[in-house]
């Protein structure tokens, strides 16, 4: 919000004679169904050019079929998940990081810094994370499992939790 009045104040948007943004809020509560339901309905807002968000994969991943079904651009702000991107022919969805599917293998860089900095190396981990699709793509995606067949684990063992933010104990 601070942004668009900074941004409404300075003239708008020039290209389009200094139109001024409206924000059109709505909330997903962080539940895939709620964030269907709020997406249907701004995507049937003809006054509407663009939809932006949500920062979980799980909301995400429910939505982009949308954005491709209504025709509408949709920035996605920090969904992991490789589901939010591949969802088949695809004009419409875009994210501000990357991910598994980008090429994104951030648990493989910190297993193997872990692994060089710590005394003896690093020998056994414990992994919490979400069941959703955040919580699976960055665990079971190319880092995770890499690392595990990396160093020979074979007690990697795949244990869902709910409701608990991905983390490295």
């Amino acid at each position: 919000e601070t942004y668009v009045d900074y941004y409404n104040e300075h003239g708008g948007i020039q290209s389009l004679g200094g139109a001024q943004i409206e924000l059109v809020m709505a909330d997903s509560a962080s539940d895939p169904t709620t964030g269907v339901t709020e997406f249907e309905r701004l995507a049937q807002n003809d006054e509407l050019c663009a939809i932006i968000g949500p920062y979980n994969s799980s909301v995400g991943s429910a939505t982009t079929p949308l954005a491709v079904k209504y025709e509408i651009p949709y920035m996605i702000a920090n969904c992991t998940s490789d589901a939010v991107m591949t969802i088949g022919e695809n004009k419409y969805v875009y994210r501000t990081n990357i991910g598994e599917f980008d090429g994104n293998p951030y648990m493989l860089y910190v297993m193997n810094y872990l692994d060089e900095h710590l005394p003896g190396g690093l020998e056994k981990i414990a992994v919490v994370y979400d069941s959703d699709d955040f919580g699976g793509a960055e665990i079971f995606g190319a880092g995770g499992i890499g690392w595990a067949q990396h160093a020979g684990d074979p007690c990697f063992r795949r244990r869902q939790k709910k409701n608990i933010f991905g983390m490295i104990i």
